[in-house]
This record gives C-alpha cells, structure tokens and sequence, in this order.
C-alpha cells in the first residue's frame, strides 16, 4: 500500500496542478480532520442530479436495446425453420404476386440481410408467406431465392425501382433544412 502512497506523491509532483483554487481546494482539509465530501448520497460523492441522469439513461438504454431487438431482430416473432428448405416453386411467379413495397424489401434484404424497421408489418407478411426466413437471420427463405432476388437488383428496370424507393422527398429531414459549410446540401442521385 505505502508503494501506492509513493507513487501517486510521485505522479501528483511530477504533473502539479497549476490553479492554486484548485490546489487550496484538493489539499484543503476541514478543522476537524475530514476532507470534503459533497452533498448526495449518503457515503458516495454523488449528487442527486447525477442518480437521476444516469436513472434516465439506463431507462433510455433498455428502451433503445427492446426497439431494437423487435424491430431489427424481430425476437419476439416465432416463425419455425423450414426443415429442409423448400425451393419457392415459381420464383417469378412469386415475385409477381409481390406488391412494389414487397418487392422492394425482398431486394433489400436481399442485398443488406437488414429490413427497414418501419416495414415490420411487410416483413411479417413475407415471413407468414414463406418467402422470408428467420433462420439464423432475417434472409431470402433459400439460397435460390436469394440468388433470383440478387439477379433482379442487377436488373435495369428493379435497380431504378429501388433507387426511387430510397430518395427522399421534400423536405421532412432535419439533414435536409441544415446548411453544410460547403453549401446546401443536396441529393447525389
């Protein structure tokens, strides 16, 4: 322990404190021999300000980890492994019956093994449809269908689709109204 004494009377000459408030403040002891202890809780030095902020952030924490876990994880969905992986039969046919949106979230989760958290009920849908699987991750329920699925994002008329799909319009971003230092930003398509 003296070692530890030593080493810290050691440290604390070799980088000196330079405010002499400061240096009054730290070394500063109480008539009777205590040195300063802060108003909070009772045996630590916090406040009661900074149990609330990190109450607040441990709150903010767990919420933000259950958002994510239901809607980029989708763990609270139960949807059996196909055992032995049935081909879809018809793959254009099933690409067919797909709505633009759905179309548009096979390619993306095609491509990204990621589905917008915002399309959860479409992503429900082709995972009750069995286009989608949840095994080991959200993916294309075969290893052929996810190759049609890449084929049709190397696709001219799919790719524009897509690209249509993820611009944005007007002005609903914050990113959209801020001025860049370089000038207004704008949208690189």
């Amino acid at each position: 322990m003296s070692e530890l004494v030593h080493l810290h009377t050691w440290i604390d000459r070799a980088v000196p404190i330079e405010s002499d408030a400061v240096s009054r403040q730290r070394y500063r002891r109480d008539d009777d021999g205590a040195s300063y202890d802060p108003e909070g809780l009772p045996g630590l030095r916090l406040g009661w300000v900074a149990v609330a902020g990190l109450a607040i952030t441990l709150a903010g924490l767990l919420w933000w980890v259950r958002w994510n876990s239901r809607h980029l994880f989708h763990v609270d969905v139960d949807v059996p492994c196909p055992a032995p992986l049935e081909p879809v039969l018809d793959m254009e046919a099933a690409w067919r019956a797909c709505s633009d949106a759905e179309q548009h979230l096979l390619l993306q989760i095609a491509a990204e093994r990621i589905a917008n958290p915002h399309q959860r009920d479409l992503t429900l849908g082709l995972l009750r449809r069995g286009l989608l699987t949840l095994c080991p991750e959200l993916r294309p329920v075969t290893p052929e269908w996810e190759a049609f699925l890449l084929d049709k994002t190397r696709e001219e008329e799919a790719g524009k689709r897509m690209r249509a799909a993820e611009r944005v319009t007007g002005s609903l971003t914050i990113w959209r109204r801020r001025v860049h230092p370089a000038g207004p930003v704008t949208s690189t398509t």
